[in-house]
């Protein structure tokens, strides 16, 4: 793998990364979730959203 390679990579990750935010946001927005799930949801976009800005910080 070159380097260009391995940052095309990160990048598509970091994208889909994005993309699992998003929805997780989207569907904690509109209260679909029942309360054991919230929770759960709410930790996964917290986690994801830390990693999205820890890539950010990197850069």
């Amino acid at each position: 793998m070159t380097p260009y390679d391995a940052l095309t990579e990160v990048n598509a990750v970091m994208d889909r990364l994005r993309a699992v935010r998003e929805t997780l946001g989207k569907k904690l927005a509109d209260g679909s979730c029942q309360s054991s799930e919230l929770r759960q949801m709410s930790d996964l976009h917290d986690r994801v959203a830390l990693a999205i800005a820890a890539y950010k910080r990197g850069k």
